[in-house]
Protein backbone atom coordinates (compact mmCIF):
# COMPACT_ATOMS: atom_id res chain seq x y z
CA UNK A 1 0.00 0.00 0.00
CA UNK A 2 1.40 3.50 -1.06
CA UNK A 3 0.49 6.26 0.87
CA UNK A 4 1.16 10.12 -0.82
CA UNK A 5 2.61 12.05 1.99
CA UNK A 6 1.25 14.99 0.97
CA UNK A 7 -2.32 13.84 0.31
CA UNK A 8 -2.64 12.68 3.74
CA UNK A 9 -1.31 15.98 4.87
CA UNK A 10 -3.62 17.83 2.76
CA UNK A 11 -6.72 15.19 4.56
CA UNK A 12 -5.75 15.81 7.91
CA UNK A 13 -5.44 19.50 7.31
CA UNK A 14 -9.17 19.64 5.75
CA UNK A 15 -10.66 17.36 8.94
CA UNK A 16 -12.92 18.63 11.71
CA UNK A 17 -10.64 16.84 13.55
CA UNK A 18 -7.11 18.89 12.89
CA UNK A 19 -9.73 21.98 13.11
CA UNK A 20 -11.10 20.37 16.73
CA UNK A 21 -7.26 20.08 17.90
CA UNK A 22 -5.94 23.59 16.51
CA UNK A 23 -9.35 25.29 18.27
CA UNK A 24 -8.68 23.35 21.85
CA UNK A 25 -5.03 23.89 21.90
CA UNK A 26 -5.19 27.91 21.03
CA UNK A 27 -8.10 28.06 23.21
CA UNK A 28 -5.56 26.56 26.30
CA UNK A 29 -3.11 29.29 25.67
CA UNK A 30 -5.40 32.18 25.69
CA UNK A 31 -6.54 31.16 29.03
CA UNK A 32 -3.34 30.09 30.31
CA UNK A 33 -2.25 33.83 29.53
CA UNK A 34 -5.30 35.26 30.72
CA UNK A 35 -4.83 33.63 34.23
CA UNK A 36 -0.89 34.34 34.27
CA UNK A 37 -2.68 38.09 33.89
CA UNK A 38 -4.72 37.90 36.49
CA UNK A 39 -2.34 36.53 39.11
CA UNK A 40 0.07 39.24 37.92
CA UNK A 41 -2.44 42.18 38.74
CA UNK A 42 -3.45 40.16 42.16
CA UNK A 43 -0.20 40.43 43.13
CA UNK A 44 0.38 44.35 41.99
CA UNK A 45 2.69 43.85 39.53
CA UNK A 46 0.70 44.16 36.56
CA UNK A 47 1.89 42.84 32.88
CA UNK A 48 1.11 42.38 29.39
CA UNK A 49 1.13 39.44 26.94
CA UNK A 50 3.22 39.79 24.32
CA UNK A 51 1.65 36.66 22.44
CA UNK A 52 -0.42 33.47 23.13
CA UNK A 53 -3.58 34.16 22.61
CA UNK A 54 -6.09 36.11 20.64
CA UNK A 55 -8.32 38.34 22.79
CA UNK A 56 -10.97 38.24 19.76
CA UNK A 57 -11.46 34.71 19.14
CA UNK A 58 -11.19 33.45 23.36
CA UNK A 59 -13.63 36.21 24.04
CA UNK A 60 -15.81 35.39 21.60
CA UNK A 61 -15.53 38.75 18.71
CA UNK A 62 -15.47 36.64 15.64
CA UNK A 63 -18.02 34.39 13.80
CA UNK A 64 -15.87 31.70 13.63
CA UNK A 65 -15.68 30.68 17.58
CA UNK A 66 -18.39 31.92 19.86
CA UNK A 67 -15.55 32.20 22.37
CA UNK A 68 -16.78 33.35 26.20
CA UNK A 69 -19.51 35.05 24.62
CA UNK A 70 -18.59 38.62 25.31
CA UNK A 71 -20.42 41.60 23.89
CA UNK A 72 -18.59 43.40 21.32
CA UNK A 73 -18.99 46.50 19.31
CA UNK A 74 -17.42 48.26 16.34
CA UNK A 75 -15.82 51.35 16.46
CA UNK A 76 -17.18 54.43 14.09
CA UNK A 77 -13.97 56.66 14.19
CA UNK A 78 -10.16 57.17 15.41
CA UNK A 79 -7.51 54.49 14.76
CA UNK A 80 -9.36 51.76 15.50
CA UNK A 81 -12.32 52.59 13.20
CA UNK A 82 -14.43 49.10 11.66
CA UNK A 83 -12.68 47.17 14.49
CA UNK A 84 -14.88 45.18 17.41
CA UNK A 85 -14.18 45.37 20.64
CA UNK A 86 -15.55 43.85 23.78
CA UNK A 87 -17.48 45.69 25.90
CA UNK A 88 -18.41 43.25 28.71
CA UNK A 89 -20.56 40.08 28.76
CA UNK A 90 -24.18 40.74 30.03
CA UNK A 91 -25.02 39.88 33.35
CA UNK A 92 -21.80 38.51 34.47
CA UNK A 93 -18.92 41.59 33.49
CA UNK A 94 -20.63 44.65 32.33
CA UNK A 95 -18.15 47.61 32.19
CA UNK A 96 -19.19 50.96 32.87
CA UNK A 97 -19.55 51.36 28.71
CA UNK A 98 -23.05 54.14 27.87
CA UNK A 99 -24.20 50.31 26.80
CA UNK A 100 -24.57 49.06 30.04
CA UNK A 101 -24.56 52.77 31.76
CA UNK A 102 -26.97 54.53 29.12
CA UNK A 103 -24.90 57.44 28.28
CA UNK A 104 -21.24 58.87 29.00
CA UNK A 105 -22.11 60.82 32.08
CA UNK A 106 -24.36 57.69 33.84
CA UNK A 107 -21.13 55.75 33.16
CA UNK A 108 -18.68 58.18 34.95
CA UNK A 109 -21.32 59.06 37.85
CA UNK A 110 -20.90 54.87 38.11
CA UNK A 111 -17.39 54.70 38.47
CA UNK A 112 -17.76 57.82 41.11
CA UNK A 113 -20.63 55.33 42.91
CA UNK A 114 -17.70 52.66 42.97
CA UNK A 115 -15.47 54.59 44.52
CA UNK A 116 -17.19 56.79 46.97
CA UNK A 117 -20.91 55.74 47.20
CA UNK A 118 -22.22 53.97 50.17
CA UNK A 119 -20.51 50.63 48.68
CA UNK A 120 -17.53 52.35 47.43
CA UNK A 121 -14.14 51.08 47.50
CA UNK A 122 -12.57 54.09 49.13
CA UNK A 123 -15.37 54.47 51.82
CA UNK A 124 -14.48 54.09 55.30
CA UNK A 125 -17.57 52.44 56.82
CA UNK A 126 -16.79 49.84 54.26
CA UNK A 127 -13.78 48.53 55.29
CA UNK A 128 -14.64 45.78 57.73
CA UNK A 129 -13.50 43.26 54.74
CA UNK A 130 -10.19 45.46 53.22
CA UNK A 131 -7.17 44.09 53.02
CA UNK A 132 -4.93 46.21 55.06
CA UNK A 133 -3.46 46.35 58.25
CA UNK A 134 -5.78 48.74 59.69
CA UNK A 135 -9.25 48.84 57.93
CA UNK A 136 -10.58 52.55 57.53
CA UNK A 137 -7.61 54.63 57.90
CA UNK A 138 -6.05 54.25 54.61
CA UNK A 139 -9.32 55.22 53.11
CA UNK A 140 -9.07 58.44 54.67
CA UNK A 141 -6.32 59.44 53.09
CA UNK A 142 -7.42 59.06 49.92
CA UNK A 143 -9.03 62.47 48.12
CA UNK A 144 -11.88 62.36 47.30
CA UNK A 145 -12.11 63.88 43.33
CA UNK A 146 -13.37 66.65 43.23
CA UNK A 147 -16.72 67.58 41.96
CA UNK A 148 -15.24 70.01 39.17
CA UNK A 149 -12.75 67.48 38.03
CA UNK A 150 -15.61 65.10 37.40
CA UNK A 151 -17.44 67.55 35.46
CA UNK A 152 -14.82 68.12 33.50
CA UNK A 153 -14.34 63.98 32.61
CA UNK A 154 -17.60 64.21 31.83
CA UNK A 155 -17.69 67.28 28.80
CA UNK A 156 -14.36 66.04 27.47
CA UNK A 157 -15.89 62.48 26.98
CA UNK A 158 -18.97 63.59 25.86
CA UNK A 159 -17.33 66.37 23.01
CA UNK A 160 -15.05 64.03 21.70
CA UNK A 161 -17.73 60.97 21.22
CA UNK A 162 -15.44 58.43 22.84
CA UNK A 163 -18.25 56.17 23.60
CA UNK A 164 -16.52 53.86 21.80
CA UNK A 165 -13.91 52.42 21.73
CA UNK A 166 -13.39 54.01 25.38
CA UNK A 167 -14.23 51.46 28.49
CA UNK A 168 -14.11 53.17 31.65
CA UNK A 169 -12.94 50.56 34.46
CA UNK A 170 -13.46 51.46 38.36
Amino acid sequence: MDIDTKELLEEVWNTSLFDAIFTRRSRRVGFLSQNILLTENAMGLGGWPFGGFTAMIVLGGTPMHKGLGFRFETAEHGPLAGFPYPIGKDGLFETSHPYYKGSMDDAVDAIIEKKWGDKGIFNPENASGAPYKKPGQMELGIPRTDDDIVQCTKDILNAGNYSSPLILHA
